[in-house]
Order: structure tokens, then sequence, then C-alpha cells
């Protein structure tokens, strides 16, 4: 079996601390690297930075500390477990310290700032959603729940089912009866352990494999809200690794992620057209989200832009001024970061899209709304 990956930190509960100063320390790393180097460099630079500002310098070591006596103790049991990346939230003053282990490489990131940086972690649980896998034969069954890219729940079933049966006539037909039954039996057990294990879980893809018939053949025992999150069959032998399973699905799994995208934005487009129900550009999508109005908001994802912020208000703005409710002075802040914490504190859905040219052209970013 593979990693036991569970989403272990509370994005909406990040999205939602905010801090008048820069007392968070966000640390993404890629664990396959060398990333000492990577740490000195970043900690001498913040360093200069914070040097002018002794009391900010004191709280960035304390929170440096704690991450370092983590990233000391536990690196190679992870590395061990399969985790190749990791992403860390801590601010020792607001007793936060969460760690989210992923089984892909996160690019080196080291973030001070007075919130934690969640976009990094965003993009990797929205590109690696919940999805299941049942793969069975004729008389044996693996059911897997898969959770950000790695094996979370693991069903095997095993049932002994007659393969060969050298008489002929009637005798024959009525073992092939009996057989038939037994198989049916076997596909109604395995789709009500299917049930039990997908219960109450955010899945909306499923993957059936397999080496014989079986598969296609236990597919109308799964209940009809299954079937139709089925995105592919796939011809898998039975002793397949687990995790080459997971593996083996992938391909699958990401074409119908970046299917779901093109869709999305042409439905963003159409709505767009017929000036109904969406919006465009980053200025009114975070009008819109902070509003609570945004339902799906739809970035490219390698879009970048500064914006502008009043932490007492939780006002973000693309240009420098004063805040429109409390008049204080905002300060600069990545403008697409604070829209995904917007989007999270909301219960909008964050929909990340690999190059998209229509996407682009009306600025990277657009959302539907709810009203």
């Amino acid at each position: 079996m593979g990693i036991n990956m569970a989403v272990t930190v509370n994005m909406k509960k990040l999205s939602e601390i905010h801090q008048d100063t820069p007392t968070f320390l966000s640390i993404y790393l890629n664990l396959r690297d060398d990333v000492n180097g990577f740490l000195e460099r970043r900690v001498r630079e913040i360093r200069a930075v914070l040097a002018s500002e002794p009391e900010l310098l004191h709280i960035f070591e304390d929170n440096l500390l704690k991450a370092r006596d983590y990233l000391r103790k536990n690196t190679e049991r992870l590395k061990k477990e399969g985790h190749t990346g990791i992403a860390i939230f801590i601010s020792e003053i607001m007793n936060l310290f969460e760690v989210q282990p992923t089984p892909v490489p996160m690019e080196n990131m080291m973030v001070v700032d007075a919130s934690p940086y969640i976009r990094p972690l965003a993009t990797f649980l929205e590109e690696y959603e919940d999805f299941g896998i049942i793969l069975i034969d004729h008389n044996h069954a693996r059911i897997y729940l898969v959770k950000a890219g790695e094996i979370q729940e693991t069903d095997r079933l095993y049932e002994q089912i007659f393969h060969h049966h050298k008489k002929g006539g009637w005798s024959q037909m009525r073992f092939q009866r009996r057989r038939e039954g037994e198989l049916v039996h076997f596909y109604k057990e395995v789709a009500e352990a299917a049930e039990k294990v997908f219960s109450g879980e955010k899945i909306r893809r499923l993957i059936i494999v397999g080496q014989s018939d079986a598969k296609k053949n236990f597919i109308p025992y799964l209940p009809k809200h299954y079937q139709k999150m089925i995105i592919a069959v796939l011809n898998i032998e039975t002793e397949t690794e687990d995790q080459d399973i997971v593996r083996a699905s992938f391909p699958s799994f990401f074409k119908k992620e970046r299917e779901e995208e093109k869709e999305i934005v042409e439905e963003l487009m159409s709505r767009i057209m017929k000036g109904e129900g969406a919006v465009y550009g980053l200025k009114e999508v975070l009008r819109m989200t902070q509003n609570g109005r945004s339902e799906r908001v739809i970035i490219q994802m390698d879009l970048r832009a500064p914006g502008y912020e009043c932490e007492q208000c939780n006002i973000v703005e693309l240009h420098p001024k004063k805040c429109p409710i409390c008049g204080s002075l905002m300060h600069q802040v990545d403008a697409v970061e604070e829209l995904v914490e917007l989007a999270e504190q909301t219960g909008a859905e964050v929909e990340f899209v690999k190059h998209n040219d229509s996407l682009e052209a009306i600025g990277g970013v657009g959302a539907l709304l709810r009203w």
C-alpha cells in the first residue's frame, strides 16, 4: 500500500488568519533537493530586510527555529514514506503550526507575510482532487480512495468462485448458472464495499481497472451516481502493486481534469457574452469575491499580479491608496494569493487552469457568480 496520505491542514482556517504585521512564516520544499542551500539563502535575505525591525526579526527567528527543528527530526522519515514535498505554516505568537506533506515536489519557497501563503498548496489540492479506483476480476477486488495523489484507504475482497468443470450437458449448464450467480453476488458485495469506502467523501471521478471482462460486467451493479462518475475503464494486471495502479490511473485522471478546465472556461466565456452571471479581470473578480457573490473562481495557474490590502478591513485593491472603509494606508500584497484566500473564506470553489488562450485574453481570471 502507498502512503496513508491525509489532508491535515484546514485551508479555510488558514485563509481567515490575518495580522497587521508579517508574523507568519510559510515554507514550501522539494524534498528531492538539497534544501539547505535554498533555506540559508532565503534566511539571509529575510534577515537583511528585517534587520531594522528587531521585534519582527525576533518573531521570524522563533518561527524559523521551530521549522528547522521539525525538518531535522522528520525529513528522512517523510522521504522514506514516499513524500517528496512539504508545506509548513508557522506563527509562534498565533500558536499556529500546520504541516502538509505532499506526494509530489513543491517549488522551494519561504514567505514571511501577515497571513499564511496558501496559494501553492491550494493549487496542488485542486489539481489532485480526490478520486476512486476499483480493481476487479472474477474473484478478487481492491477499492482505493485516493486523496492528494496518494492512497488514503484500501479495501480488499476475495471470493472463491469455481472456474472449471469437466462434465457436460445439463450438469454443465447448472454449473454455469451457479457460477454466474456467485459472480453476481460478488459484484454486489464489491459495490457495497465501494459505497462504504466512498460514502461521505468528495469524489467526482471513478476509474475501473482490471484484466478480464469482469470490470465491464461489474459496472451495472454500482449505484447509479457512481456509474456517472466513471471516467475510464483500464486494462491493468490484477497483481499490480497498489501505488503502481494509482500511477497508471493518473493519465486518465489528468486528461479529464484538462477537459473540465476547458469546459469551465467555455462556460465562463458564454456567460460573459450573454452578460449574465459572470465577471472577468482581477479587479471585478476581487470585488465580487469580497462581496461573497463568486461561486467559482477561475485562475490561470501562472497568473501573478501585485495588489494592496487593508488588513484591518480585509479589503484588497489593485492600486495603492487609502482604505475606502477606515482610511488607513494599504500595504502591498500578492493580489492572486489574496483572491485565493477570499475564495476560501467565502466558500467559493477555485479552479486553477493551465494555459488557456481564451482565459489569458480576459486577464487570466474570471468568476461564475451565485447571483
